[in-house]
């Protein structure tokens, strides 16, 4: 008996464990249903690289990158005063300038550029002599030729000796074929272009600067500065360099004629030349251009331009 009473409690302490052992099994067993989200965000990229580097005449160009450190980025080429040109100069490395990137935001691009280029319209010219009062005589009046007296502003030939009067002699005469652009302008790059000295080379190079950056036609002041100026607009992921400009140089030269020609036999360019190196500098006479039968003084921006320039100025702003 007594061993059945210790087996029956046995028994019931092994369901009891049984049993204690499936409740705690249940209890690590339950079913569970598990769901998990995560959500993620960063900084868009601004993404965009504008840069300016060489110079073109001078020290004047700024050398600046601008890169994704603002929502606005501006680089400006030049300060608009141009160091010396002449003829037989040249920059062949020139000024070159790029606006790269891939913004991840929608954006405006403002530019501004300019340009003035030198230049002597289509027509003859040449430089009026003071002669010695003594040199001229009624006894040699006749075997004289080529002399001029002033009217006024005006030149005539003189067809008889006076007594008191002042002549002139016309030196340094040319006749410009066309209108003459003595330093030539080439753009290389996304846009490109070769210039030629029949025209403004500079001003066409900025037209189709003026024209990949959705820039419509420019403006033209009293003093021959031609202005564009406009905006574009670039979507969210637009390559910017593929859209508008990406290494973009400009390089200029003023070539001579033929070296071996001088005088009356020097090429039509030189000759040119030697009027506006004249227009700039001096004191012997005054240069004049053929107004019919008669010579008369130059208007400047309308017979010449002594000046040359460019400048662009690019900002890029993030829209609002």
């Amino acid at each position: 008996m007594k061993k059945n009473k210790a087996m029956r409690s046995a028994s019931v302490l092994l369901v009891a464990t049984l049993l204690t052992t499936s409740v705690i099994s249940g209890t690590l067993a339950k079913y569970t249903t598990q769901d998990a989200a995560e959500d993620t965000a960063r900084v868009a990229k601004w993404g965009v690289e504008l840069q300016a580097i060489g110079n073109l005449y001078g020290d004047t160009y700024k050398d600046r990158i601008v890169t994704e450190n603002d929502t606005t980025a501006t680089v400006q080429s030049v300060d608009k005063t141009a160091d010396v040109v002449a003829p037989g100069t040249q920059n062949a490395e020139g000024f070159t300038f790029s606006l790269k990137g891939k913004p991840e935001v929608d954006g405006t691009i403002t530019t501004t550029i300019t340009s003035q280029n030198i230049f002597l319209k289509a027509g003859t010219y040449g430089i009026m002599i003071p002669v010695d009062s003594e040199v001229v005589t009624a006894a040699n009046f006749d075997e004289l030729s080529g002399l001029y007296t002033k009217s006024g502003n005006s030149y005539s030939a003189a067809t008889a000796y006076a007594a008191s009067t002042k002549y002139y002699t016309l030196e340094d005469y040319v006749e410009v074929s066309a209108n003459y652009y003595p330093v030539v302008y080439n753009l290389a790059g996304n846009t490109s272009y070769t210039g030629t000295t029949t025209e403004d080379s500079l001003n066409e190079a900025a037209k189709k600067l003026a024209t990949q950056l959705g820039i419509g036609p420019g403006t033209t002041d009293t003093s021959k500065i031609t202005t564009y100026t406009g905006t574009k607009t670039f979507a969210t992921n637009d390559d910017l360099a593929s859209l508008l400009v990406d290494g973009e140089t400009i390089t200029w030269a003023w070539g001579y004629g033929d070296a071996t020609k001088v005088g009356d036999t020097a090429d039509e360019s030189d000759k040119a030349d030697t009027i506006l190196g004249l227009l700039e500098n001096t004191t012997e006479g005054e240069v004049v251009k053929l107004d019919g039968t008669s010579y008369g003084p130059l208007e400047e921006y309308k017979d010449y331009c002594l000046d040359t320039q460019f400048s662009i100025d690019i900002t890029v702003t993030q829209a609002d």
